[in-house]
């Protein structure tokens, strides 16, 4: 049916409220990419540069670098995503 205020109002259909999207996933690829990818620049900084000044730096040294710093840049990430909710 139509009214005079509004012609192209419909009377037969109800209101549907909509979801909002959850947006975990979105944030946890956001806190993997905030934390992996410097981890990786700055592990493979670590393997290159330390020949230079002639140390010699073990895969296992290097495993636990990037995983610390993965770790610690995981954590700041999360507290800033979740400050800005």
């Amino acid at each position: 049916m139509q009214s005079a205020a509004n012609p192209t109002a419909s009377t037969s259909v109800p209101a549907v409220a909509r979801r909002q999207p959850s947006h975990t996933a979105d944030r946890a690829l956001g806190i993997v990419l905030m934390s992996v990818v410097p981890a990786i620049f700055w592990t493979t900084l670590a393997a290159g540069v330390s020949p230079l000044f002639g140390y010699e730096i073990e895969s296992t040294t290097l495993l636990q670098i990037g995983a610390g710093i993965a770790l610690f840049l995981a954590v700041v990430a999360a507290a800033l995503m979740q400050r800005s909710v």
